[in-house]
């Protein structure tokens, strides 16, 4: 990775961290961060009061949600980040994600062309060879107690009949954007991550890195 300076006005630092800020899953911004002030920056970006694009999608699978935002941090030992927008209103939820896996989501919504296809690229192309779609992804279980966090499911159509297929939540989340997917967040996974949090721009806690 080439290193260029942190975005702070007048922060002389390497930077580290690349962020990414996603539009309609296709890269709409990019900044660059050193360790010092990647924290600063993350905690004025939860603080802008957004609504995500487009209108509500009700489902009897959840609340829809797409990314809005991730950070790749190729430190060892240090977690990338991945954030989810609820479409068409204000809640947020993020998950730590490996480093591999920021990359994989970054060359997919960057128009990257790498020479040879992508693991979840070859996935998709394997779901759809077998006679199979891809209908949409759901974070059906959050254990904020656990390491894994969140837990996640590929809900595929073929011949008619619905599969079910848990997954990490980073691969159902790059899949999702590989096939054009929606993504959802089970109700009560929903109700359980945001009881306890109301405003604007409801960010839980366990956002904080």
């Amino acid at each position: 990775m080439d290193y260029e300076t942190c975005c702070f006005p007048s922060c002389p630092g390497r930077a580290i961290i690349r962020v990414y800020g996603v539009h309609e899953r296709t890269v709409s911004e990019r900044k660059s961060c050193c360790d010092e002030h990647i924290s600063t920056f993350m905690s004025s970006y939860f603080a802008r009061a957004r609504i995500g694009p487009g209108p509500s999608q009700p489902s009897k699978e959840g609340v829809a949600f797409d990314v809005e935002m991730f950070y790749l941090d190729p430190r060892p030992n240090e977690a990338s980040f991945v954030a989810l927008r609820e479409v068409g209103g204000d809640r947020m939820v993020g998950c730590e994600i490996g480093v591999q896996d920021a990359a994989s989501l970054w060359w997919h919504v960057d128009s990257f062309q790498h020479p040879r296809p992508l693991i979840h690229s070859t996935t998709s192309s394997i779901i759809t060879l077998l006679g199979g779609e891809l209908d949409h992804v759901v974070v059906h279980k959050y254990a904020p107690s656990q390491k894994v966090k969140h837990e996640a499911k590929l809900i595929i159509r073929h011949a008619g009949v619905r599969r079910e297929l848990e997954v990490r939540i980073s691969d159902a989340i790059i899949l999702a954007v590989v096939c054009d997917a929606p993504i959802f967040i089970a109700h009560d996974v929903n109700n359980q991550i945001f009881q306890n949090h109301v405003g604007v721009t409801r960010i839980p806690r366990q956002l904080a890195r």
